[in-house]
Parts: C-alpha cells; structure tokens; sequence
C-alpha cells in the first residue's frame, strides 16, 4: 500500500468517476484503474463499486475511507513540519465553524491566532457547516478543527476527540418592531399567535412541538428555515416572526437595537460549545495554539460551565 494509490483512491470517491479523477490527477485511466486494483489487493478487500452512475465506496471502502484520509493529512503535516524547521512555512488548517459563530466569535479568534508570532506562515482554511455534517467530515479528515454546538458528547464514536467549553444559551428573540418587543412577562399564550423561523441551532421545531403539543399545529407555525444564522437577523427584522437563537450569536444585533430578546420563560434549551477534532490524527502545535485560543475566548464569554436545564 502506497500513500499514491491512497491519494488516487480518495480523489475517485470524491469525483465519483475514474475518467474525472484520472483528468484531475494528470494520470491514464488504466493507471489509474490498476493503481486502485492494486491497492484492492494489498488491502484484501473490493474497495469501490463501478456502475453506470459512477463510481462509489463499498461499505468496506467507506470505513477504510476515514483512515485513508488520515494517512494522507499526516503525512502532509509531517512534510509541513519539516518545512517548518527549514523556514518554509507552517502548513495548514482546515476549520469548520457554525455559522452562529462567523460574526461574533471567529474574527476575534482568528486576529488573536496571527498575532502570535510563530504562526505568521500557517494558511487557515474556514468552512462554514451545519450539524448534520460535523461528525462526517471530522472522521474523513476533511477537516482538522471543527467548533460547534452538541448536546450529544456522551455519543461521539472514539475517533472523535472534543474540548468542551461551555453551555450556551438560546433565547426567544424578535425584530425591534415586533408586538411583542418590549413587553414584560410574555406566555406561550402570547406568543402562539405567530409564525417562527427554525434553526437547528435553536432545536425550535422540536421546543414548540413539546410546549404548545399536536393541538397547536406546531409545524404549521413554522414558516422559515434556515441552517444559516447570519441570516436571521435580517429575516426578523423584515418579518413579524419569532425565533429562537444562541444568545451569543445575536449579541451584538442585541446591543445596536436591530433584535430583541423576548421576555419569556417558556422556550429555553442550552447546548454545550465544542472544540471537536480527529483522535486517530495528531494535532500539530498551530492546532493546538488554535485550541487553546478558541478555550481562552469562550472563557471570556462567561459560558456556563455546568448543563442548563432547557
């Protein structure tokens, strides 16, 4: 088994075609084809699936997937580190991030990051994700660092190593011209009236589902959805509608006027705040200065440190 026929291998799952991926690689296609049958051999096992609409991993293939792509990030991050010694640079990280955090908490993290002075050479590669897809690209090794929100670390699969950092809080919230704006002890009877937008950062679908129950047609209420939280903002501002958010992903709509958050007691959650990252793949010292800097700013955020009962 060789680190190119592991390169090969992964770029054809990727591409979903021998023709595409061999173009992409500048290699023959019967190569390309004999490079993955060989690996096929030395590993014992069928590793794709080739039919008409393309090419994709068997179920063996999925799983030898996930340390194939570590293989190759490991041994990119070896090379970095001899480039490092040589001056050459400082390698790379690939970050995902909430969207609820893009505004509020990633600048400020990433300013203090290349402030430090032996980070200057490092190239930082930021992604935007949604839950549903955390967990797949940390055990690919697609990604190195993944900050995010889970209330679930109890179920993470051992590959998955994880920094916990604090509780944080979703609230009601609305646009500053909103009926509700201002008012002081609001009820799920005042509040039932009007239409939400759900985020899955917020888990309102499944708050309203259990606090107003069948009767209040719950999902009929919901008229928006959205994964991206730098979109809610505006949306409540144009719209008479309701939604529930992390309080520190509008903090600073809060603080200028533009978002209100709603006096109630009825819908809360918490979710923890998670720094995630691949336990089969070693983390070099930017990723843990990286770490230790995401730790140091929720630290400044006040987070709780133990669960909120939602």
């Amino acid at each position: 088994m060789e680190l190119r026929q592991l390169r090969y291998f992964l770029t054809v799952l990727r591409l979903g075609s021998i023709n595409r991926a061999a173009s992409v690689l500048n290699v023959t296609q019967p190569s390309l084809s004999h490079s993955i049958k060989a690996l096929e051999r030395s590993v014992g096992a069928e590793l794709i699936i080739r039919g008409g609409g393309g090419v994709r991993a068997t179920a063996v293939g999925e799983e030898f997937a996930k340390y194939a792509n570590n293989i190759v990030r490991e041994a990119e991050k070896a090379k970095a580190v001899v480039e490092a010694s040589r001056g050459a640079g400082e390698g790379r990280i690939s970050l995902g991030v909430l969207s609820a955090f893009c505004n509020h908490i990633t600048p400020q993290i990433l300013s203090e990051f290349f402030q430090v002075s032996h980070n200057p050479d490092v190239d930082l590669f930021i992604h935007t994700c949604n839950l549903a897809e955390v967990l797949k690209r940390i055990l690919r090794a697609e990604w190195d660092l993944v900050l995010t929100l889970s209330s679930e670390t109890d179920t993470f699969p051992p590959e998955i190593g994880f920094k916990s950092l604090g509780m944080v809080r979703s609230s009601v919230y609305c646009g500053a011209a909103h009926p509700l704006a201002g008012q002081a002890g609001v009820t799920l009877a005042d509040m039932a009236p009007y239409r939400w937008i759900a985020s899955n950062l917020g888990l309102t679908e499944a708050l309203l589902a259990r606090q107003f129950g069948p009767e209040g047609d719950a999902a009929g209420r919901v008229s928006l959805r959205t994964d991206s939280m730098t979109l809610i903002p505006g949306l409540l501002s144009e719209f008479p509608f309701l939604c529930m958010a992390p309080d520190i992903s509008v903090a600073s709509e809060v603080a200028n006027g533009t978002l209100v958050r709603v006096d109630q007691t009825a819908l809360t959650s918490a979710s923890r705040l998670v720094v995630l990252y691949s336990n089969l793949s070693n983390r070099t010292p930017a990723m843990r200065t990286l770490i230790s800097i995401i730790g140091e700013r929720a630290r400044g955020l006040g987070l709780a440190s133990q669960s909120i009962a939602a």
